[in-house]
């Protein structure tokens, strides 16, 4: 049988292509069963069975008066961007490395470490962000165009009841740390896979690392002008998902340090040797 503790962290062994399906299920399904829980079901509950914290506002508060509109970026569009954009920027890398080396072992490998960092990364963000939002309750710049306070006070409102949830939830900024936390990975990620397999430094490779950054800062900026966040909510959850990703992706691939020539491990007797956590 094969286990992560028999292998141990940045261990070496060989497996052949019969054992990669094993290891990945017997190393790494803890993992999954434990971002299922805190990274799914949480949140889930966070957000369906807790009420944010009622902050008092006054009426003639101008930060909290701007007009409800519709979101520039819609939740579902800033959601699948964050995770589809990743996983297909990593396939393409994973598949590169497949064309040159004709061995597919270390590319499940790298693609499945990548998957469940960045499902680490974006989940995690979105755990904490739902909760600092309940606890802080900081409301949006369009609260009183959905309060209608009852009695000069908006504490209570007349309005519809599941739009003043929403519009209490203003700190921090979920589009924002979400998009930051899968920018910042990806930006790693590519920073990683350029720093191994390209012998000089490109001007075009900056630019491929600061697309993924300038997307998540239109997204943030979007909240701004769409008057769903206040500038301070954009900047927190920039940082919360920034902090977040890189802590995310030093413990995945800090150790499990992918060698400059990664083809030169491979043994057409024993197939590749695991030397980290995601080497094949």
């Amino acid at each position: 049988m094969l286990s992560s503790s028999s292998l141990g962290i940045c261990s070496s062994r060989p497996f052949t292509s019969k054992q990669t399906l094993a290891y990945l299920k017997e190393a790494y399904i803890l993992d999954w069963f434990t971002l299922g829980v805190l990274g799914v079901v949480l949140p889930l509950l966070l957000k369906t069975s807790f009420h944010p914290f009622r902050r008092q506002v006054a009426l003639d508060d101008p930060q909290f008066s701007h007009p409800f509109l519709k979101d520039i970026v819609s939740t579902q569009v800033c959601t699948l961007s964050s995770l589809l954009i990743p996983c297909l920027v990593g396939f393409l890398v994973e598949w590169r490395l497949v064309r040159r080396t004709k061995h597919w072992i270390p590319a499940i490998f790298n693609l499945h470490i990548f998957v469940l960092g960045l499902l680490e990364a974006t989940l995690c963000t979105v755990t904490i962000t739902e909760l600092l939002k309940l606890v802080a309750g900081r409301p949006r710049p369009y609260f009183l165009s959905v309060c209608e306070p009852i009695d000069g006070s908006t504490l209570n409102c007349r309005g519809d009841t599941a739009q003043i949830e929403e519009a209490r939830k203003s700190f921090p900024s979920g589009h924002t740390s979400l998009a930051f936390a899968s920018a910042i990975y990806l930006t790693l990620y590519l920073f990683k896979v350029l720093w191994m397999s390209e012998v000089f430094y490109r001007t075009w490779h900056l630019w491929l690392l600061l697309v993924p950054l300038l997307l998540a800062c239109l997204v943030g900026v979007s909240r701004t002008v769409d008057y769903h966040h206040h500038f301070s909510d954009i900047v927190a959850g920039a940082l919360l998902g920034t902090v977040i990703s890189i802590m995310t992706f030093i413990g995945r691939f800090g150790c499990s340090e992918w060698n400059h020539k990664r083809e030169s491990n491979y043994d057409d007797n024993n197939g590749y040797s695991i030397t980290g956590d995601q080497q094949v």
